[in-house]
């Protein structure tokens, strides 16, 4: 008589086992690329909101009839003054390190979190780090879901100019 089998035999195991290392190695970096994606186009949605905040604010400056003296009204909180341009630039002495972060806290209602740069930008308890360069200008990194690494990577960044209201998207690795 016969005896009935009630498992897999080790050779199907070892099979089956080789096929789904064989798939996870080749999904694993397709995986891995999305996250990346899916970093990059929050930064590219954080940065896009921020320029069209500073067209809004040009916007009703225009409409305030080009204030120099005082904050623009009915934008931002009524609490950023515009430069010769219509842009903000933060308080009347014009732009400062925190003047950045004022700036994009500002015009922006988001539960972005954001600190000014200190001595390393990781790890990061934020999603985006600014400071103020000698240039006048503001620069902002988007940090997201990259918080908790401990080495320098290329990171996307803005750059601000209150003066020009320019903004220049791109790549970097930031060191200082």
């Amino acid at each position: 008589m016969k005896k009935q089998s009630n498992g897999f035999t080790l050779i199907e195991l070892v099979v089956v086992i080789v096929i789904l290392g064989i798939l996870a190695v080749t999904a694993a970096p397709k995986f891995l690329n999305f996250a990346d994606d899916a970093h990059e186009s929050a930064a590219q949605g954080s940065f896009g909101a921020f320029k069209s905040a500073l067209q809004l604010y040009k916007s009703q400056w225009l409409i305030d009839g080009e204030p120099t003296t005082r904050a623009v009204e009915g934008y931002a909180n009524d609490v950023l003054f515009a430069s010769i341009e219509g842009f903000p630039i933060g308080d009347t002495a014009g732009v400062t390190g925190s003047g950045c972060g004022e700036i994009w806290n500002n015009l922006l209602d988001s539960d972005l979190t954001t600190a000014e740069f200190g001595a390393s930008i990781f790890p990061s308890l934020v999603d985006v780090k600014y400071w103020y360069t000698g240039d006048n200008k503001c620069i902002y990194y988007y940090i997201g879901t990259h918080k908790n690494k401990t080495t320098s990577i290329e990171l996307p960044q803005l750059t601000y100019d209150p003066a020009t209201g320019s903004t220049i998207f791109e790549h970097n690795t930031p060191s200082f």
